[in-house]
Parts: C-alpha cells; structure tokens; sequence
C-alpha cells in the first residue's frame, strides 16, 4: 500500500467529538474487559482481582500496581479505559 499523507486521508472523514468506547475498571466484568484486543483473559482477571482487594480505583494509572502491566502495555490500554461512568 502506497504511503499517503495524513493530510490527503482526513478530509474524506469526519469525527464529531471523542467517540471512543471506554471501558470501566470499576465496574466492568472479566469477560466485558477480555474482550479488548490488548487485554486477555488473565490481564482482565488480574484488574478485577487487584479492585476486589483494593476496592474500586480512582484513577486509570492505578492499574500500574499490577504487576503483569508494564509500562508500554499500560500506555496501549489507558485510553480506553475509565474508572467513571
């Protein structure tokens, strides 16, 4: 495929606003979570666990106390994460 400029790509589309699904650690399921193409089943497992212990988080960041999160997987998840509704 031929590399295109950003510039020629972008006026075909229109985006209104963020419209990224989020997905909520506070309360969301294993199975909701797992379903992410960044977060497998024991990834999801080990979030639901961690705000179980823990209770529910106040911040996205917090998942970085868990330890199979490394910083690079931790910057693909983030943004679509939440811990509001």
């Amino acid at each position: 495929m031929p590399k295109i400029p950003k510039e020629e790509i972008v006026k075909y589309f229109y985006l209104e606003g963020d419209q990224t699904l989020k997905l909520n650690i506070n309360t969301d399921s294993i199975i909701h979570l797992s379903k992410h193409p960044y977060i497998n089943w024991n990834l999801a497992k080990s979030i639901i666990n961690y705000r179980k212990v823990h209770g529910n988080y106040d911040a996205v960041e917090q998942i970085t106390s868990i330890k199979i999160i490394s910083d690079s997987l931790y910057q693909k998840i983030a943004p679509y994460l939440t811990t509001s509704e």
